[in-house]
């Protein structure tokens, strides 16, 4: 594993700061990251961000790349709670427990830069604050409120009884989401799994049954859905 670098402030740019910097132009996102300690860190594939139970003072956002949230038991099982992308938020979870620790294990799925914003401030204001917190504030809000609404999108698709459903709705959301029906899915099949709550093997042998049956191709890492009509009447 390669050291994750530090870049300073001055780096931020409007075209790196999706969401939390939404309406602020280049000098107030500079001026507001000096007043909040926000750092910009690039990180390869691999990298860790966070591990289960540690402390931590500030939340990330991905700015390019993706990054995967698991939840690792005590017997070692993985699931694969989040796959976070651009514009979206990691670690979030501190400003509802004890102590400020996450139950994450949080690391990059490829090669990412991500911004590291430092919560005292925002959390417990003291002194001199510029006049910019507020609307970080609020556009910090407006993500909380996007993150809670793909976590219950998480939870219903792993509540589906059949693989073949939770296959099917993942891929459909995929599907959507990058607005064709061929797209690309950037992670493995031990990482699909790991999210749906499968078994590896299980979910290989499932995928290429719903291609023998004209649902799907495949190739890899690229997926088409064939029959979009029947799909979308099969995820209830």
């Amino acid at each position: 594993m390669t050291a994750a670098s530090l870049a300073p402030t001055s780096a931020l740019t409007d075209s790196l700061s999706p969401v939390v910097f939404r309406g602020f132009d280049e000098e107030e996102i500079s001026r507001v990251s000096r007043c909040l300690g926000v750092q910009s860190r690039q990180l390869q594939a691999g990298d860790l961000l966070a591990h289960a139970g540690e402390q931590r003072g500030g939340i990330g956002v991905v700015v390019e790349g993706t990054v995967l949230a698991r939840n690792i038991d005590a017997d070692g099982d993985t699931l694969l709670l989040d796959v976070i992308s651009r514009g979206e938020v990691f670690c979030a979870d501190i400003l509802w427990t004890d102590g400020n620790r996450t139950n994450y294990t949080v690391s990059a799925l490829s090669d990412c830069r991500v911004l590291l914003i430092g919560m005292s401030k925002i959390l417990r204001p003291e002194g001199a604050l510029c006049e910019l917190r507020t609307r970080v504030v609020e556009n910090l809000f407006s993500v909380m409120l996007e993150k809670n609404r793909k976590m219950e999108e998480h939870l219903r698709l792993v509540s589906l009884k059949s693989l073949r459903s939770r296959l099917l709705h993942f891929l459909l959301t995929r599907a959507q989401d990058s607005g064709a029906s061929t797209f690309m899915i950037h992670l493995s099949r031990q990482e699909m799994a790991d999210h749906l709550h499968a078994d590896r093997a299980a979910v290989s042998r499932e995928l290429s049954r719903m291609k023998s049956d004209g649902l799907i191709d495949y190739y890899r890492n690229s997926f088409q859905l064939l029959r979009m009509k029947s799909i979308e009447s099969r995820v209830v």
